[in-house]
């Protein structure tokens, strides 16, 4: 039987190995690889860490969150992440416990927030819109849900604003595509769902300019819903399902 070579052996064949062109080919292609993920690690946490919320917020739309980092190129993950937006009609917030998802973070130059394969944990979803009589609307208004940041109670205070021109627009661009969303909570004016739900789908906006909902896909797995102080109902089931594609938001009333 052959004797196993020597560890020397070994060494020596691979520096032969290595010095040939071949072999120098192979390891440059390894340096560089090794050197642009190092450097892909650096600026990427360093863009999560100190830039993307203030790349992100506008006037119109507030991102924090607590902590986000990637470990392989373009994969994000986020955890106590919150989403506040407002127009002149409505006001919505986010907030999701921990996310995954795949950032094309050289499209945030171009005011373009790009995620795919989302996965989302502990989302909450809350919508209200401003009303035009805090008299005529006050028991609806004390169902609403509350919103961080925003004027509380919302009351239209002003005529809508005419449109941005858009070579003037800053607002950012948002398209998820297969989002997968674990819910705990649904609150739509009076309406709030509490319990287990899950969302599927993904969308494209551009805010006041379009709107695509890819078809999408909420099922409701036997959580409470109220009414504001009524219980409408204890154990609630429901699949819903949805698309949309609104080219011009301009064109759509509210």
């Amino acid at each position: 039987m052959r004797a196993p070579p020597s560890v020397s052996t070994l060494w020596s064949s691979s520096r032969q190995w290595f010095s040939s062109g071949v072999g120098r080919i192979v390891g440059i292609g390894l340096a560089v690889l090794i050197g642009f993920q190092a450097l892909y690690l650096l600026a990427a946490n360093i863009v999560l860490a100190y830039f993307l919320s203030g790349w992100v917020t506008t006037s119109n739309l507030k991102l924090d969150y607590e902590s986000a980092s990637s470990w392989w190129p373009g994969r994000v993950h986020i955890e106590e992440l919150s989403i506040r937006s407002h127009d002149y009609n409505i006001q919505f917030q986010i907030d999701i416990e921990e996310a995954r998802v795949n950032v094309a973070l050289h499209r945030l130059p171009f005011r373009e927030f790009s995620g795919s394969d989302v996965s989302a944990d502990g989302v909450r979803f809350k919508l209200r819109h401003n009303v035009h009589s805090l008299e005529t609307a006050k028991r609806r208004l004390d169902a609403f849900p509350p919103i961080d940041g925003y004027p509380d109670p919302p009351v239209y205070k002003e005529p809508p604003p005419p449109p941005v021109p858009e070579e003037e627009d800053k607002r950012f661009t948002i398209e998820l595509t297969s989002v997968d969303a674990k819910v705990l909570e649904l609150w739509f004016l009076e309406y709030r769902y509490q319990g287990d739900a899950r969302a599927t789908g993904g969308f494209r906006l551009r805010p006041g300019r379009a709107l695509r909902l890819d078809p999408a896909t909420l099922n409701l797995n036997g959580g409470a819903l109220t009414l504001g102080e009524r219980t409408v109902s204890g154990t609630t089931h429901l699949k819903a399902t949805a698309e949309i594609d609104a080219p011009d938001l301009a064109q759509l009333p509210g």
